[in-house]
């Protein structure tokens, strides 16, 4: 269901763009908080999200697309306390930090995680970072200090040559999404260095409920002309809405009110693809400040959506190549080798049904060595050639080739 994507590839903005402290809310801080640092977090955050969406659409034509803007920042901004130089600007540019210090934007990251787990007691949402590295290998102390420090990261030190390795990180991943998301790391490559994970899960019950009696069967219109049948959920309600000759939006809250699904459903005569393309940070802002609160009849989908993409094409296309190269500068991690990321990877989750949402979402990235500096690892598990010979004169004694070792002729 093509057009699924009016939801799927704005709902991003739910609960990590629109959990943002909003102007007309009071937050809770300690006094020696920031409160401008913590929204331009929050906005940088956005405009990298929204960025970033625009590419996913140019590179996944025609497909569903959820990603979490929060959960890639912070997965990356932990990798960043890590880059120096070049490395470290094009990241900070890339991450529309440019404007933060890092020591700030590691301080509102960690109040971030602190005031949204706290947020809402009617919504559940979990925060969890973990940094899995080579026990034989040494990493910076201050690199593992400002991690934990900052984002409650797990430091872990494991034996990647071990099989169980990747069970481990996979296991941590499951019971930090709740199970939605259950594998992150297929296999462990010999070169690798270090795997930064960041797991988001979210469970919000609708603070108006929909009665799933007056959900129905009904079609949904594909970008083709046809209509595929889908499941139709209904309310009338006072909502936050605003409609203008482009589009049409809704705001959905959850719980208490403090987080909430937009959506944003373009005019017939207005395609969702040019509507993302046009959309910024200021658009954004723009349609929230004028939803208030009417009478709506809603009738929306239920749906449920699993994405799974690599993230380092799209990344490196915004900015960020370098880290993905051999020039890549990664010195505050470990001045013993040279690193450079190898995959930023993305998972993500969701339903959508009558009683709420329940979202997940993982971000895992992968540094590797990028000089040799390690055990080889040879497995001879295809034909080879093999020769038998005296050292001194190096007289090849005998010569052969095995295609298949199990024959004996």
């Amino acid at each position: 269901m093509y057009r699924f994507s009016i939801f799927f590839q704005l709902i991003f903005l739910i609960f990590f763009m629109h959990c943002s402290p909003s102007p007309a809310r009071t937050i809770v801080m300690d006094e020696n908080n920031d409160t401008k640092s913590l929204l331009a977090i929050s906005a940088a955050s956005n405009t990298f999200g929204l960025k970033l969406l625009k590419k996913i659409v140019d590179e996944e034509p025609g497909k569903n697309i959820f990603i979490s803007p929060m959960s890639i920042s912070m997965a990356l901004a932990m990798t960043l306390n890590g880059a120096e130089g070049e490395t470290k600007k094009a990241m900070l540019k890339t991450l529309e930090f440019s404007e933060i210090d890092l020591a700030g934007m590691n301080r509102q990251f960690k109040e971030r995680i602190r005031m949204l787990k706290n947020l809402d007691p009617a919504v559940k949402l979990q925060i969890a970072n973990s940094i899995w590295y080579r026990s034989d290998f040494q990493i910076e102390k201050q690199f593992i200090k400002v991690n934990q420090d900052n984002f409650d990261a797990r430091i872990s030190g494991v034996d990647f040559r071990d099989a169980g390795t990747v069970n481990l990180i996979n296991s941590w991943v499951a019971d930090h999404t709740n199970q939605k998301i259950t594998k992150i790391v297929k296999r462990i490559d010999p070169l690798d260095f270090m795997y930064l994970i960041n797991a988001v899960y979210f469970k919000g019950n609708w603070t108006h409920s929909f009665n799933p009696e007056s959900t129905k069967e009904d079609f949904f219109n594909l970008p083709d002309g046809t209509k595929k049948p889908c499941k139709m959920m209904s309310k009338k309600e006072k909502f936050k809405y605003f409609e203008d000759d482009r589009i049409q939006a809704i705001e959905l809250p959850y719980g208490k009110e403090l987080f909430s699904m937009v959506v944003i459903l373009p005019r017939e005569n207005v395609g969702l693809d040019s509507l993302i393309t046009n959309l910024n940070l200021n658009l954004w802002d723009t349609w929230n400040k004028q939803l208030s609160k009417n009478e709506v009849l809603l009738r929306i989908p239920k749906f449920k959506l699993e994405f799974d993409k690599s993230l380092k094409k799209t990344l490196a296309s915004l900015g960020m190549g370098v880290a993905f190269s051999g020039d890549a500068n990664f010195k505050k991690m470990t001045r013993q080798h040279k690193l450079l990321i190898s995959e930023v990877k993305h998972k993500t989750f969701i339903d959508v049904n009558e009683e709420g949402t329940e979202a997940a979402a993982v971000t895992s990235v992968r540094m590797m060595l990028a000089s040799v500096r390690t055990n080889f690892i040879m497995f001879v598990n295809r034909p080879f050639l093999f020769a038998i010979k005296e050292n001194r004169t190096g007289q090849i004694l005998f010569l052969g080739k095995i295609v298949d070792p199990a024959n004996n002729n």
